[in-house]
């Protein structure tokens, strides 16, 4: 039988909207008002009957000032996605649902490999990004009494959920917020003037709410008759490893990594200089090194991931094409990214002709991809300090990381239903990297999974449950 164009289907009528209502709403802090670094905060939804919770559009809320100083003296270290280190999910109850380690490295890193310049330089300064096109920095942290407004829309774990979360529970979920050290994402506009820590005032998760009709949540309850409420969602889980100042040759972690679905393994390595006695000189949390790696691969139960060892000893072809594969952005025309800094836009008060020239032949790529150690032996203070060969302590600025996709399935058509990740549940997960000669210093190794997760809302109990 023949199919119509749907602009020829005339029978075809749109189906008949259920009652309900939605509304925006704030959940506020409920251990305090103000927090400065290595402090947390702790927000808990709200009980509400026949009411469901928009996990995908929702964003963490706050203000942001110096905590002493009157003037600006320091910026983010890229963007305020920085400032969090950790986040766990949990019941009311007290059981944990999900914890998330060194997620400022990788937060950042989506930005940068999932973000256009002009993105950034039209929403960064929401996020707490500079707003300006090549500038690896974050928004000047205004001074005590002038405070910012930041919105950070929630970028892991339950935000990626298939559905809303029902909010007719025994124990609403909570969210925890655990602040770094300051000097770690902070980084100073003036080389003289000492960092200062941060106050954080009035955090709250904004969120959209659908409330339904009772005659509208009859009939989803008729639909589900005895079956829990599952909601699919993508987890991460991380851990970390260290490498020795002289780590040639070959190197093999151990990867605590246990679970049924895992689509993807994510690696960053930074310098662990970054966090010595002069961290206050250093872009600490998003300048990555590629540590001098050669050669990359994982195992799973013995089973080498991939089957040919990624080889980085000819060029940064494969691992970058890799990396675009897991995102399933190999054929995308409209992806961009903003991993690379040029010095196209540090021209201040530069003159027409000068731009003109810019304008037709501009500068080659800063190829801050392939930076090896991505640390600073002094205070960076403009673009030009973190490119190339001669920035400050000839070290520049990194952004190398890398992406394995573990998935059977890459079309993004397959539907939800699908889970195509490598079942490692009583596997042994490893990663081996080989090193070359340019490693005469300790590398802090990050590794992230990415996978699959049900959260499930017993229809009896009302109670929560995670598995994977």
């Amino acid at each position: 039988m023949a199919a119509l164009s749907r602009s020829l289907e005339y029978g075809r009528m749109k189906s008949k909207a259920v009652s309900a209502r939605n509304y925006r709403v704030a959940f506020r802090s409920q251990s305090g008002l103000a927090f400065s670094s290595q402090q947390s905060f702790t927000i808990e939804l709200a009980q509400l009957q026949r009411s469901y919770l928009d996990l995908n559009c929702m964003y963490l809320q706050f203000e942001i000032e110096n905590d002493s100083c009157g003037n600006s003296m320091q910026y983010l270290d890229y963007s305020a996605y920085s400032i969090f280190n950790r986040i766990t999910v949990s019941s009311a109850a007290g059981s944990i649902l999900e914890d998330t380690n060194y997620l400022s490295q990788y937060s950042n890193l989506l930005l940068q490999s999932a973000c256009s310049e002009e993105y950034l330089k039209g929403y960064g300064s929401t996020i707490g990004h500079a707003g300006m096109p090549g500038v690896p920095w974050g928004i000047d942290i205004p001074g005590k009494g002038n405070k910012t407004t930041i919105c950070l829309p929630m970028l892991t774990g339950l935000s990626t959920a298939s559905k809303q979360l029902p909010l007719d529970v025994n124990s609403p979920l909570r969210f925890t917020f655990y602040i770094d050290d300051y000097r770690k994402f902070l980084i100073k506009n003036n080389a003289a003037v000492p960092l200062e820590d941060i106050v954080i005032s009035n955090p709250r998760i904004v969120a959209n709410i659908t409330e339904l009709s009772e005659s509208t949540q009859i009939l989803l309850d008729q639909s589900l008759k005895n079956m829990s409420y599952n909601i699919n969602y993508t987890g991460i889980v991380s851990t970390v490893a260290t490498r020795s100042e002289f780590g040639a040759g070959t190197y093999v972690a151990n990867l605590a990594f246990r679970n049924s679905s895992m689509n993807k393994i994510t690696l960053i390595m930074q310098a662990q200089e970054r966090n010595g006695a002069d961290i206050e000189h250093n872009h600490s949390i998003t300048n990555r090194s590629t540590g001098g790696l050669e050669e990359l691969s994982f195992f799973v139960s013995g089973q080498r991931l991939p089957q040919q060892k990624m080889d980085l000893k000819h060029g940064f072809s494969e691992i970058w094409s890799e990396n675009i594969l897991a995102d399933r952005v190999l054929m995308d025309p409209t992806h961009h990214s903003s991993l690379n800094f040029t010095s196209v836009q540090n021209i201040p008060n530069a003159s027409a002709q000068d731009a003109d020239v810019l304008r037709q032949t501009p500068p080659s790529n800063a190829r801050n991809f392939e930076t090896v150690k991505g640390f600073h032996d002094d205070c960076p203070q403009s673009l030009d300090d973190y490119l190339g060969p001669t920035a400050k302590g000839n070290n520049a600025y990194g952004t190398f990381f890398s992406q394995l996709s573990l998935e059977t399935f890459k079309s993004n058509m397959d539907g939800e239903s699908i889970f195509s990740g490598i079942n490692c549940l009583g596997a042994t997960v490893q990663a081996e990297l080989v090193f070359g000669t340019q490693n005469d210093f300790p590398l802090d190794i990050y590794f992230y999974a990415t996978v699959d997760k049900i959260i499930s809302l017993d229809p009896v109990t009302r109670s929560w449950i995670v598995s994977d």
